[in-house]
């Protein structure tokens, strides 16, 4: 955790977005140091997905301010990557190909090095049509990292995997993010793989934020009782969200 003088990798003031007279965010508040890894959960149509549109540029807010190491930020080209549910490679590309894309210099080697990351460096010359779901999601990855972006966005990213790939993605991600000291966000129905994976697991409810739970377990984590305390606390504040939670629950 950040200390009180450093300054935020990320900062979220005022984010409001409304489509018509629907407000899908209110007012978002949020501030992310260096490194950190935050979760985001809620159900379905809250405005998790929406908020991580709004950090990558890929839509403005209504109303409120990004600011990525203080400064605020308008351009398209910022150093954020997004990686999404679906792998969206380019078939007609090599795999290698694929993660050049997004490389600084779109080289070869640059890739190599990026494919490496994940384990797929061997697979660098077929085409991603051949690849199992797990594969193309690590392909995804490696090319969302290739750029080294100060902060990585993951909206639902191993939603459509197997219960065991879902778990080797996890771990992955962990591995890397640890690795690289990459700020995360990650999107997730999954309150399980948010507790497994954050630092802080945030709760969105109609637009606002009205949780903020740190999760205090050592890396790597066990599923053991300390962490289904943490899972079934976070459980219980989505079931019973119109419930006033009581002050120790959460900070804002």
């Amino acid at each position: 955790m950040a200390s009180a003088t450093t300054t935020p990798r990320l900062a979220l003031h005022g984010i409001t977005k409304q489509f018509g007279d629907h407000k899908v965010l209110k007012g978002v508040d949020l501030t992310v140091a260096p490194g950190e890894f935050i979760a985001i959960v809620g159900r379905s149509g809250c405005g998790k997905s929406t908020l991580l549109r709004i950090i990558s540029q890929l839509d403005s807010p209504t109303s409120g301010t990004v600011e990525i190491d203080g400064q605020q930020v308008k351009a398209a080209d910022t150093p954020v990557k997004f990686l999404f549910q679906e792998p969206r490679l380019l078939p007609w590309k090599r795999i290698w190909e694929n993660v050049a894309l997004f490389a600084s210099d779109h080289s070869r080697a640059a890739a190599l090095e990026s494919l490496a990351l994940v384990g797929l460096a061997d697979r660098a010359d077929e085409f991603p049509g051949i690849l199992s779901g797990g594969q193309k999601q690590r392909v995804a990855l490696a090319r969302a990292l290739a750029s080294d972006p100060k902060i990585l966005l993951l909206d639902e990213p191993l939603g459509a995997l197997d219960a065991l790939t879902r778990m080797e993605m996890q771990a992955l991600i962990e591995r890397l993010w640890a690795e690289k000291g990459i700020t995360a966000l990650l999107v997730t129905h999954d309150v399980g793989e948010a507790v497994y994976l954050a630092d802080r697991v945030i709760l969105i409810e109609e637009g606002e934020i009205t949780m903020d739970q740190p999760i205090e377990l050592a890396r790597p984590r066990e599923r053991d009782q300390s962490f289904a305390y943490y899972e079934q606390k976070i459980l219980d504040r989505v079931v019973h969200h119109k419930e006033k939670p009581q002050p120790d629950q959460y900070t804002i």
